[in-house]
């Protein structure tokens, strides 16, 4: 099975995120996020944050580099999410809450914290 690079879904201080798809045509496109191996350390999967289906490393234009292979978050960001919809009703804006809350805490329970947290780095797999 091979993977093929769509596009670039989003870039920021820790890598890219590209959107990915397999020669398989029943499996789903992926996300994988992509970064220099030295600064790997920080990206891994965690419970309850998005599902991830492992990592490998790859060279490309003879540099390393770490490839987290994320579920595709096909809901956007909980920015887009607002700025779509006009803003969020009290009861979505109880059950993001909620899910970021219990995704920061896994997050806690292995001893990291998230300094970037805000609407257009939450990534949502499914609208409510």
């Amino acid at each position: 099975m091979a993977l093929i690079m769509w596009r670039v879904l989003g870039k920021g201080t820790y890598g890219t995120v590209f959107l990915v798809a397999s020669t398989d045509l029943d499996a789903p496109p992926i996300a994988v996020k992509s970064c220099l191996l030295h600064r790997s350390s920080s990206l891994r999967g965690l419970p309850r944050i998005v599902q991830w289906f492992g990592s490998t490393t790859s060279i490309k234009n003879g540099v390393q580099y770490y490839d987290l292979l994320l579920k595709y978050a096909a809901g956007g960001t909980l920015a887009d999410v607002i700025q779509k919809g006009k803003g969020l009703q009290e009861e979505d804006v109880r059950c993001y809450t909620r899910m970021i809350l219990r995704g920061l805490c896994s997050m806690h329970s292995f001893g990291m914290v998230d300094c970037d947290l805000k609407t257009s780095n939450t990534h949502i797999t499914q609208r409510r």
